[in-house]
């Protein structure tokens, strides 16, 4: 193990390098999110998933590798909140298996997901969340604002290129 608890052979990759693990990756998204939408299915889930897979440009899906099994993933999309299209892109989809989880793994795999965004040229980028604001705080983003969204309250955060990066 690595300082922090992070394994030395964890490393982070575009799920569309993966492709053949979607079906998984999908499947733990649909079982930690879809409750709050009643007529999902894993198969519709599957499909989108799928569609987040480019390599270049968003969307993009990158996932957490341990000794070649993914770990964890998150996202970069267009629209992450139906109620929110005048905000894009975002960051979506950060899920760490339980067991994995406190290990540093979910903060790479943000961080991965900003240089992406970077790369792309992006200067902001938002999310929501419903239990991690904390983390993501930390990580250097801000509260924007709160939504009543899928029958609950959730905060709605972004993270801005910082001005000395930008040229």
């Amino acid at each position: 193990m690595a300082a922090g608890g992070i394994r030395r052979d964890m490393r982070i990759e575009l799920l569309a390098d993966q492709a053949r693990f979607v079906p998984l990756v999908s499947r733990w998204h649909f079982e930690e999110w879809a409750g709050s939408d009643p007529g999902a299915t894993l198969a519709a889930w599957t499909a989108g998933l799928g569609r987040r897979c480019e390599r270049d440009r968003i969307p993009s899906t990158f996932v957490a590798m341990v000794d070649s099994e993914p770990v964890g993933s998150a996202s970069l999309v267009l629209c992450d909140m139906d109620t929110r299209q005048d905000l894009s892109p975002w960051l979506g989809s950060v899920y760490v298996l339980p067991v994995f989880r406190r290990r540093g793994i979910g903060t790479a795999l943000v961080s991965y997901a900003l240089t992406r965004a970077r790369e792309f040229g992006v200067e902001r980028l938002y999310l929501w969340t419903d239990s991690a604001a904390s983390l993501y705080e930390r990580l250097g983003w801000r509260q924007f604002c709160q939504e009543l969204y899928q029958g609950r309250s959730v905060l709605v955060m972004a993270w801005a290129e910082p001005m000395e990066r930008r040229e």
